[in-house]
């Protein structure tokens, strides 16, 4: 089992229930002496509330712009007209089908996506035609690591993205 630089044991394979739960810092980082280390920070997923899957919009009621700054909510979708329900349905974290009114998070990005996959062929060496793609290059708060395709997975739940921080480091 790996460390990690931060705090604790790495749970390789298996993502702990911790990592679920959002406001999650993603960072690119290496496996050094059986240590992981963060060298760059990727962003951030955060709780970003409800969101009709369907027409692909927010439903608080600044939009966008208003979801981490306390505004309230539609009960329905001000696009298709589609209620909210608590009864009847449910939705969970890192269900790749989403459709109707759940919830959602948003990813706030501190480099660049682009960044973000040369950074990894970089730790991967894809020069190397041996070399092993499922090397898991990134790594959240709660010490789990992921491959790039894994965090590609994660931003699958994160339809609201801010690039205005790109640069800044936020964590």
């Amino acid at each position: 089992m790996l460390r990690c630089a931060l705090h604790g044991t790495v749970h390789e394979g298996r993502h702990s229930s911790e990592s679920h739960k959002l406001g999650t810092n993603f960072c690119i980082g290496s496996i050094d002496s059986g240590v992981w280390r963060n060298i760059y920070h990727i962003g951030k997923r955060r709780a970003a509330g409800l969101y009709c899957w369907d027409c692909s919009l927010t439903l608080c009621r600044d939009g966008e712009v208003g979801i981490h700054h306390g505004s309230g909510w539609h009960m329905r979708c001000q696009k298709c007209g589609q209620h909210v329900s608590f009864f009847g349905k449910t939705s969970s974290i890192n269900t790749h089908e989403k459709s109707g009114i759940s919830i959602c998070s948003s990813f706030i990005w501190a480099m660049r996506p682009d960044d973000v996959f040369s950074r990894c062929c970089e730790i991967v060496d894809l020069s190397n035609p041996k070399a092993d793609i499922n090397v898991k290059c990134i790594g959240d708060e709660y010490c789990d690591l992921y491959t790039y395709i894994d965090f590609l997975r994660v931003l699958l739940e994160c339809p609201i993205q801010y690039f205005d921080h790109i640069g800044l480091d936020f964590r």
